[in-house]
């Protein structure tokens, strides 16, 4: 609906309303304006929300990722769970074993 089909609905309900209805249609024209605002909020919250839960996972998954090609540069493949904590432990463990070996080769 355009903006001058608007303003004829309302000019044509201004002039067969009576002036004693004015301040009831207001209040209820009040009343739907306050429930679509706090609808938009309530959507929007939800949006943010789940904006905030897709940056979460996609920094998760991105942190596998990286633990993943480190891993696999080292080992050649990874068996085993596939969460961040899991990853980055498997890592640590590969590391500290090959600085082991390094040491022991150092030393020989």
């Amino acid at each position: 609906m355009s903006l001058s089909e608007l303003l004829v609905i309302v000019i044509v309900a201004i002039l067969l309303l009576k002036p004693e209805d004015l301040p009831k249609i207001f209040a209820k024209l009040k009343q739907i304006r306050q429930f679509i605002s706090n609808t938009k909020k309530e959507i929007l919250t939800h949006v943010d929300s789940n904006l905030e839960d897709a940056k979460e996972l996609k920094e998760e998954a991105n942190q596998m990722n990286y633990y993943l090609e480190k891993i696999i540069k080292i080992e050649g493949d990874y068996t085993g769970e596939y969460s961040v904590t899991s990853l980055k432990n498997h890592y640590t463990k590969l590391v500290k074993k090959e600085l082991l070996s390094e040491k022991e080769e150092m030393s020989k």
